[in-house]
C-alpha cells in the first residue's frame, strides 16, 4: 500500500515514471494485429517502447507486431495507452527501441 501512496504522489509532483528516456523520431511502420495491417509513423522511441500516430481504433491490452519493412525489423509489441494524438506500445523484446531508433536516424526524413 505504501508503495502506491508513494506513486501517486510522484504522480502529483510530475516525476517520470517511465525507465528510459524517449527520443523523438521519424519514420513510417506498420502495426499489424492479426489480419490487420496500420500503417504509421513513429513519433517517439526509447528501448522499451513507441508512440505511434495516428490514433488506432486498438484497445489498451492488444498484442501486435511492429513492423519496419525498409529495415527487416519485426518487434512485438502491446499497446499500453490510447490518446487522441495517437497510441503508445511496450516492446515484448528488450532494447529493440534503441535498434528502432538507429534505423530511423539514418533515413531520409526530408520528405
Amino acid at each position: 500500500m505504501a508503495k502506491g501512496i508513494l506513486g501517486w504522489m510522484a504522480g502529483l509532483l510530475g516525476t517520470n515514471r517511465r525507465a528510459f528516456d524517449r527520443q523523438p523520431v521519424r519514420g513510417t511502420v506498420t502495426f499489424a494485429v492479426g489480419g490487420q495491417r496500420h500503417d504509421c509513423r513513429l513519433r517517439d522511441v526509447s528501448p522499451a517502447g513507441a508512440f505511434l500516430e495516428p490514433p488506432l481504433a486498438l484497445a489498451v491490452g492488444t498484442k501486435g507486431v511492429l513492423e519496419l519493412p525498409d529495415a527487416g525489423i519485426m518487434a512485438e509489441a502491446t499497446v499500453v495507452r490510447r490518446t487522441p494524438q495517437g497510441v503508445g506500445i511496450r516492446f515484448q523484446r528488450d532494447d529493440i527501441g534503441a535498434i528502432i531508433a538507429g534505423w530511423t536516424l539514418g533515413q531520409d526524413t526530408s520528405s
